[in-house]
Parts: C-alpha cells; sequence; structure tokens
C-alpha cells in the first residue's frame, strides 16, 4: 500500500461552455441568413405559369396585327387560360375563328368576331 501514495483526490473540473455556445449562436445566426437571402432571392424570381404568360399576352394583345397572327395566338394562348366555366364560350368564339384559318389569303377579322374576342378576355381573363 505504499505505493499506493500519488493518488489524490478527486476534484471539480470546471468546463467552459460559453466558447461552444457562442460557436453555436454564430452557426446558427449565419443559416438563418442564409436561408433569408436565399428566400428573397426566390421571391424575386417568380415562376411564371403558362396560365400567366398566356393571360398576360392575351391582356396586351393588339388587334391591329395580321388577321392569321390574331387568329391563331387568341387560338393558342385562350387555350391555355380558358376555365370549365368559359371554354363553351371559348370553343363557340374558336369556331367562328376556323374560317380565318388553313388558308392563304384571308380576309380580315370582322369587328363582333373582335368584339367577343375582347369581351371573352375582359371577363374570362
Amino acid at each position: 500500500m505504499d505505493k499506493l501514495k500519488d493518488i489524490k483526490p478527486s476534484q471539480i473540473i470546471n468546463i467552459d461552455f460559453y466558447f461552444y455556445i457562442n460557436i453555436l449562436i454564430a452557426i446558427l445566426i449565419i443559416v438563418i441568413i442564409y436561408y433569408f437571402i436565399k428566400y428573397l432571392i426566390n421571391k424575386k424570381k417568380k415562376k411564371l405559369t403558362t396560365y400567366d404568360i398566356s393571360s398576360n399576352f392575351l391582356k396586351n394583345m393588339s388587334f391591329d396585327e395580321e388577321t392569321k397572327e390574331i387568329v391563331y395566338s387568341f387560338t393558342l394562348h385562350g387555350a391555355n387560360c380558358v376555365s370549365k366555366k368559359s371554354q363553351d364560350e371559348y370553343i363557340q368564339i374558336v369556331s367562328e375563328l376556323e374560317q380565318y384559318k388553313y388558308k392563304k389569303d384571308v380576309q380580315s377579322i370582322s369587328l363582333s368576331t373582335i368584339n367577343n374576342m375582347k369581351n371573352f378576355i375582359k371577363v374570362h381573363i
């Protein structure tokens, strides 16, 4: 037993956790700032749907262009914007526009058809 004299009684060890807590807080702040900046960037880059693109095109559509261009663009973009409620009216307008399609030389669109198209755009889009 004389050989065991070098064993000392247990002591309280003070561990300073403030350093680790500060590092954890700094990492959390960096992560929060990163996701906040990412949110702001994604908010600015709002992805447009086909409905948004088509509705913007139809609202800004000029009826002074060439007849075929008006007819084909209204048919294409109108199909993307049509809802179940307005489908019957859209089909009626497209059937009126059939006489202007698939021909080499066409006459200008009648005023009643243009007014129907404008009314459809105002009411349903």
